[in-house]
């Protein structure tokens, strides 16, 4: 027996929530509350479940949310609030909201500052005081643990109010099988590690059946109580009990409701740690591309996120090498993956660099931030050393080339956007340059961008043509290749038997060509000025491509 989706929407914080579709299902019976984290599975619903989501894993997904609703509806849930509207699901889609008025299945929405916890606890106790006649049940120890909720308490008051309740030792293990707290018991290192391999040894199980398991402690001898913190089929951790062999039927309630409140507290620190990482990147994203008024207002705001930037004096971007792109036909969504990878292994490459301010990706590039070491020249030689490690590293683990920029140093931090620039030009010009993994220092390349930078592109493309036209009109008028023949020779510095080589011809052939382009151009491109012009030409036609 529960209470009608209606009668929840009379219960504090419902109250300020706003029936936007599926009016005609306000009769549902609500006989639970569920975290809908999951959203595609549905194999665990038992019916009569109100579920609360942020739809953060499809917020951009319209038609999985559309799947979603209707499982929900033949999962026979009651109805979907839908939370924190505008962090990232932006808006709720019009094809969701005529769906759920076909079905006639409630979609609710609540004010963005509405917490999982502030919707699950009013709601349950309410179902809870409904079924309470008949049900030897202990309200007390119930609003107690649904106060803890209320009261948005940590895990390790969680833990030290079930240990107090239960007067047994009782500690934490997060996902990464790290014991978060022993509800300030003394526990042994010895007996943590032998708890930390019996939830290794029972993961799976945990996560298949999400069931308790009893273990006896070779070291001590006791029962020892593992509880997956599992909502919705996603696994949190785990609840570990000492001395388990009395356990009544009323501690297993309150171990129950504890194990829920933990997988709450859990949730609700990933959402605003989540929050926190895309505050601190939009503010990294804003610093390079220097989108505030003055340094002091930068400053203050970085103040107030207690992130250190006043050391920052230098940008180094990574790209996967333009011509792998193309050549192997990677499209956007396998390169923004293929950059995830690359980006979570310089991660843990560079994580014990103590010159490293930030890592973030932008634009399929991967940026680096790095402090000063000293002085420009060895802030320099840091990040120069550094990339080239980056580079090796990278090409050895994912058989994938790719291009690193450094910026010039800077002084101000209202500067770092050059540096930022200045890494992205470096790439370019060394595509150019190089046909091969490459880490180029835009010191070294910054007379070419003086060349090339802001230049017209279809005028360069024109000038380039114009050169190059009397060797492609006799090739086309004689199925000939001296416009492929004196590009070879500019990229091999006109060393003839390296272009016969690369071009899978004699070195006779070669000379014959080179007396024909001679002919034609009526001068030796090999000799001064024309050898920088044809030099300068080459370079950037790679770069306007």
């Amino acid at each position: 027996m529960g209470i009608t989706v209606k009668e929840a929407l009379k219960i504090w914080p419902l109250t300020l929530g706003q029936v936007i579709a599926g009016k005609n299902g306000l009769d549902r019976e609500v006989t639970s509350v569920s975290v809908l984290e999951i959203p595609k599975e549905t194999k665990w619903f038992k019916g009569g479940e109100l579920q609360i989501s942020a739809f953060y894993t499809i917020a951009n997904d319209v038609e999985s949310q559309l799947e979603v609703l209707n499982n929900l509806n033949k999962s026979n849930c009651s109805g979907l609030v839908l939370c924190h509207i505008g962090h990232w699901l932006k808006s709720v889609p019009q094809k969701l909201i005529q769906l759920a008025n076909k079905i006639n299945f409630p979609v609710i929405i609540v004010p963005e500052h509405i917490a999982y916890i502030d919707i699950i606890t009013p709601i349950t106790d309410a179902i809870l005081n409904k079924k309470k006649q008949g049900i030897n049940y202990d309200l007390e120890t119930i609003h107690k643990m649904a106060n803890i909720l209320l009261d948005n308490k940590n895990i390790d008051h969680i833990i030290y109010s079930l240990s107090k309740s239960l007067n047994k030792s009782v500690l934490f293990f997060n996902i990464k099988n790290e014991c978060l707290t022993t509800g300030n018991n003394q526990i042994s290192e010895k007996l943590i590690n032998e708890i930390k391999e019996s939830i290794l040894t029972n993961v799976n199980r945990f996560i298949d059946k999400n069931e308790y398991i009893i273990i006896t402690s070779q070291l001590t001898g006791i029962s020892i109580l593992l509880v997956p913190v599992i909502i919705n089929t996603k696994y949190y951790g785990t609840i570990a009990i000492l001395n388990v062999s009395n356990l009544k039927n009323i501690d297993m309630m309150k171990i129950a409701e504890s194990k829920y409140a933990c997988g709450l507290a859990v949730i609700e620190n990933i959402r605003l740690n989540e929050l926190r990482s895309s505050v601190i990147l939009n503010y990294y994203t804003d610093l390079i591309q220097w989108n505030f008024s003055n340094e002091i207002q930068a400053m203050q705001k970085a103040s107030t996120m207690n992130l250190n930037v006043s050391r920052i004096s230098l940008i180094l971007t990574i790209e996967i090498f333009k011509s792998y792109i193309h050549s192997n036909k990677i499209n956007n969504f396998d390169l923004q993956a293929k950059i995830n990878e690359i980006y979570n292994y310089v991660i843990e490459k560079i994580k014990t660099e103590k010159s490293i301010n930030y890592i973030m990706t932008l634009n399929n590039k991967i940026i680096i931030l790095i402090n000063d070491c000293g002085n420009d020249t060895k802030t320099i030689t840091y990040a120069q050393r550094l990339g080239n490690r980056l580079i090796n590293s990278i090409q050895i683990y994912f058989n994938t080339p790719v291009a690193i920029g450094i910026g010039n140093y800077q002084t101000s931090i209202s500067k770092i956007k050059n540096s930022y620039h200045e890494s992205l030009l470096a790439i370019k010009i060394g595509n150019a340059l190089f046909n091969k993994s490459h880490c180029t220092n835009f010191q070294i390349v910054e007379i070419l961008s003086l060349l090339f930078e802001g230049i017209d592109t279809r005028q360069a493309s024109s000038a380039i043509k114009k050169l190059f036209e009397p060797l492609e009109r006799y090739d086309a008028e004689n199925n000939s290749a001296l416009t492929l023949t004196l590009k070879a020779l500019i990229n091999c510095n006109f060393k003839t038997s390296l272009v016969a080589e690369k071009l899978f011809i004699h070195r006779n052939t070669v000379l014959q060509r080179k007396n024909k382009i001679i002919e034609l151009l009526q001068f030796d491109p090999e000799e001064f000025p024309y050898r920088l012009l044809y030099e300068l030409a080459t370079i950037l036609e790679k770069m306007v491509d």
